[in-house]
């Protein structure tokens, strides 16, 4: 499955920066880079859609 999304980190590359932005936020994937120690860190904050049912049948 993996090998069928092809070059990932080339299609990142050549993405437009404003659309992943857009998807990553749509995602809720922040990533922050720590210059000192050349790193990315990355948290994912998905969103949970669920409903109750209250009541009896």
């Amino acid at each position: 499955m993996i090998d069928s999304l092809g070059d990932v980190g080339a299609k990142l590359t050549e993405a437009d920066p404003g659309a992943l932005n857009q998807l990553c936020g749509e995602l809720g994937v922040g990533l922050l880079y720590e210059p000192k120690g050349r790193t990315v860190i990355a948290t994912v904050s998905p969103r949970v859609a669920s409903a109750c049912v209250r009541g009896g049948t």
